[in-house]
């Protein structure tokens, strides 16, 4: 078994528990959607990280971004993909443990600490994407990463739901045009 093909098995393994856990999260909110009504920017965030898993996989794997690299490039790869499980562990309720009324409530009392952890996850991101010779630092996604990094932090500040709303459409946006732009 070569470098490449461990690595892609544990990345695989990895992605596939960021979307178990977001799925099964989705599946008991529409579960208890009696008792808890279900808040449509809060899926919008969880579908995104899902949509991050498959698009970095993607990239990485697939495409071949990741060829000819020694064990300990791969390795730097996985951590991208450790940071998506952080931060859909933080995104996703246990309906069980929840004590707010609603997947509202909860996400508005959670969103700072998940914002954060998402403007580290761009930072880290870029800096390994870069180490490894993936996307050069004056590459126009690139240069959209620090607006992006600002943006989130304000965003973890705010509570208003008109930001929250753009923010989803904004980082839609993002995702699928380094993803296009990548392929």
């Amino acid at each position: 078994m070569s470098e490449l093909e461990f690595s892609l098995i544990i990345v695989s393994i990895i992605c596939g528990i960021v979307i178990t856990k977001v799925l099964g999260s989705i599946g008991d909110m529409i579960q208890g959607r009696g008792e808890r009504p279900i808040y449509w920017v809060h899926v919008g965030w969880i579908v995104f990280i899902v949509l991050s898993v498959i698009s970095g996989f993607r990239s990485a794997f697939l495409t071949g971004g990741l060829t000819g690299f020694g064990y300990w490039h791969y390795t730097l790869a996985l951590v991208p993909f450790a940071c998506l499980v952080v931060l859909s562990h933080m995104l996703c309720p246990d309906l069980d443990r929840m004590t707010e009324p609603s997947t509202e409530a909860w996400y508005y009392a959670h969103a700072p600490d998940f914002f954060r952890g998402f403007a580290l996850f761009i930072v880290i991101n870029a800096i390994l994407v870069n180490m490894l010779g993936g996307i050069a630092w004056l590459d126009p996604i690139r240069l959209l990463e620090v607006p992006a990094v600002v943006a989130v932090l304000l965003i973890s500040r705010s509570s208003s739901r008109r930001v929250h709303a753009a923010a989803i459409g904004l980082f839609y946006v993002g995702l699928f045009a380094s993803t296009l732009r990548y392929q």
